[in-house]
């Protein structure tokens, strides 16, 4: 398993900015869309991309208004952003 989850790391760290950002919050946000967490929060920095919060600028807009999450940006650095992604129906 520990195998496994070393090869997905390094492999990630081989996509391009956008899709290694796709995959990261699909990733964390999953048990958001299974409705097991009601939310959940998750910090990008530039230390594995160093376009990343770049590509987050560029992309919040669009990528989840198909998909039905929402996200709020709770805390922005210079080096970092924290972001907290919900479904608003699963707070009623």
């Amino acid at each position: 398993m520990r195998e496994n989850l070393l090869s997905y790391y390094l492999l990630r760290k081989s996509y391009s900015s956008r899709d290694y950002l796709l995959d990261l919050i699909a990733f964390h946000t999953a048990p958001v869309f299974l409705a097991a967490k009601p939310a959940v929060l998750i910090t990008l920095t530039n230390i594995v991309k160093k376009d990343l919060l770049d590509v987050w600028d560029l992309e919040k807009g669009s990528l989840f208004s198909a998909i039905g999450i929402n996200f709020e940006e709770v805390k922005r650095k210079q080096a970092s952003v924290s972001i907290l992604f919900y479904q608003t129906d699963q707070f009623a």
